[in-house]
């Protein structure tokens, strides 16, 4: 072997290699320890340019040069040496020839460990030809190195696995502070107002109790019985939220409407603390929403803020247009939220106050449910504030539901309505869906409310039915090969601008991220498979209503679920 002149009268090959290897026995200041051995490399392998690249998880790289390499120097041998290692990789640290060094001015050399190729080790020189030699010793040090990095990998992988069980270990440790709390909390919401029915029923016993006081008796053993009730509701919201038995029924509604009837609700409490409420509505905006859901969030968020606004102050509720979303604020002048605590309000069983100094009743649910709630629409739901006594506000979005006229009075829960026949008569309707018989049901429950419909098995059959047909509505699955739904839409966008037709999304996935997709895409709604006939004839007479200007006819919706 031919010595580099670092060598010459120097130490002992035998020397070098084992003063390299000491070198990558530890772990400790990895990258100051390779840099040293690739300068005692030069005894070995003389090299003008000499680098190393390390593959870490994740697809980062690190590069590690040979002392007083230049910037640009080390910028060229990174992407000299990332080439490599991806070619070495490919061919799973294999060449497809015998390596040979014969006349090469440069050597490249994979590591591998473990099977697999952890890196790359560079050489090279202007002057003078490399030899099997040179090979053979830089294969020893590549050897070397590559175990260096799999200790390393491993390391590194013991280090994530010990910090995933600490953050496990906290998580559950948390968890059962928050069990804890909870039962405590549990325990004081009801036993409060059991205390003050038990005393107000002892009172009605008593013939001495006069006639007004037996009046307030049971105006405050019903308000005692509805907060228990209340309390109760909740805890089952959540439990049927958490484990997908909540299953909501959708109607084209007038959230104007329900914003109204909502706060009607509440104004005996707001009168009581001297509480102006104000709205400032949009009453043009539609949704496609479950009315008594719907309910359920505004009447939360604004009790919520009655409770937490001073006798005297204001909450004032705000409906107007964002874009495709329909943007609901709940306005107050009250206690405020500190920082600390905005992060996670939305989390079940966090009042914000503390355990034992709670100034407000409450399990900390309501602003939990109202989360899962406006998320099982499709929505988001966020809060602000400045700080303490700064008053908050908190925003709902959902997505609109098309332009149904105001004049269309929407479905109340409970006030059912059955299907007025021919409901959609001379309606278009396009059903995109790779699985024959859906199309086929599909076709079917539209054609019986009069409806013309034609059904295309992919993106690309139905691009070719558009070239033919404008429909009045469309209909397509997310999920489909060959393209996508979301494809097929920007497609029909990219090509009719304003002139597409009104569309609506089918999923039979659940996760929330497709109907903001869907929206994006240019989609009006989704809804999930499986559709009930009414889901589908509402969500088909709300799109022909948007593209016509026609009000369409409100219906029923049961059991249709929503991404």
């Amino acid at each position: 072997m031919t010595l580099g002149p670092d060598a010459a009268g120097g130490e002992s090959l035998s020397q070098t290699f084992y003063g390299i290897a000491q070198l990558l026995e530890s772990a400790d200041d990895s990258e100051a320890r390779v840099t040293r051995v690739l300068g005692r490399l030069r005894s070995l392998v003389p090299y003008e340019r000499c680098a190393v690249l390390e593959a870490v998880s994740g697809g980062e790289s690190r590069l590690i040069t040979a002392p007083e390499t230049a910037p640009d120097e080390r910028a060229r041998l990174e992407l000299a040496t990332q080439t490599l290692f991806f070619r070495l990789a490919a061919q799973q640290g294999r060449a497809d020839e015998e390596p040979s060094a014969t006349g090469a001015t440069h050597l490249a050399v994979p590591l591998v460990g473990l099977g697999s190729v952890v890196g790359v080790l560079f050489v090279d020189r202007a002057e003078g030809a490399y030899d099997e030699q040179h090979l053979r010793a830089l294969s020893v040090i590549a050897a070397q190195l590559a175990a260096h990095f799999s200790m390393l990998h491993a390391f590194r992988r013991e280090s994530q696995r010990a910090l995933e069980l600490s953050e496990a270990r906290r998580a559950a440790e948390a968890a059962n502070r928050a069990k804890d709390e909870f039962l405590a909390l549990v325990s004081h919401e009801l036993r409060t107002p059991l205390n003050s029915i038990l005393a107000w029923v002892d009172a009605l016993r008593s013939n001495d109790t006069s006639e007004t006081d037996r009046k307030r008796a049971v105006e405050a053993i019903e308000r005692a019985v509805r907060a228990q009730a209340k309390l109760v509701t909740d805890l089952l919201d959540l439990s049927c939220i958490s484990s997908a038995a909540l299953r909501l029924d959708l109607c084209a509604l007038d959230p104007a409407q329900l914003i109204k009837e909502a706060i009607s609700r509440l104004e005996p409490q707001a009168k009581r603390k001297a509480i102006a409420l104000a709205v400032a509505l949009d009453e043009s905006l539609t949704l496609m929403a479950d009315p008594q859901r719907l309910s359920q969030v505004l009447v939360g968020l604004v009790a919520n803020a009655i409770k937490f606004t001073p006798s005297g102050g204001q909450v004032e509720v705000r409906l107007e247009r964002q874009g495709v979303l329909a943007r609901i604020r709940v306005i107050d002048n009250g206690s405020g939220i500190k920082a600390e605590v905005l992060p996670r309000l939305f989390e079940p069983f966090s009042p914000v106050d503390g355990l034992t100094t709670r100034s407000q009743g409450g399990l900390g649910v309501g602003l939990a449910l109202v989360k899962d709630l406006v998320e099982l629409h499709g929505g988001r739901v966020s809060a602000e504030s400045s700080g303490e006594q700064q008053g908050s506000t908190f925003t709902v979005e959902l997505p609109l539901g098309g332009a149904v006229q105001a004049t269309v009075e929407p479905l109340r829960a409970g006030a059912y309505k059955p299907a007025e026949p021919r409901v959609l008569a001379g309606v278009r309707v396009l059903v995109v869906d790779d699985d024959p018989d859906i199309g086929e049901v599909l076709q079917f429950v539209l054609e019986a409310q009069g409806a013309i419909v034609s059904v295309a098995l992919s993106a690309a059959d139905a691009l070719a039915e558009l070239t033919r047909m404008m429909p009045d509505v469309l209909l397509s699955d997310l999920a489909m090969p060959g393209g996508s739904g979301y494809d097929l839409m920007r497609n029909v966008i990219a090509r009719k601008g304003e002139l597409a037709p009104p569309a609506a999304a089918l999923s039979a996935y659940a996760p929330g991220q497709d109907l903001r997709e869907a929206l994006a895409c240019g989609f009006r709604m989704l809804l999930e498979k499986p559709i009930e006939p009414a889901a589908l004839i509402t969500a088909v007479a709300t799109l022909a209503g948007e593209k016509t200007g026609r009000a369409a006819t409100p219906l029923r919706v049961e059991s249709a679920l929503v991404d």
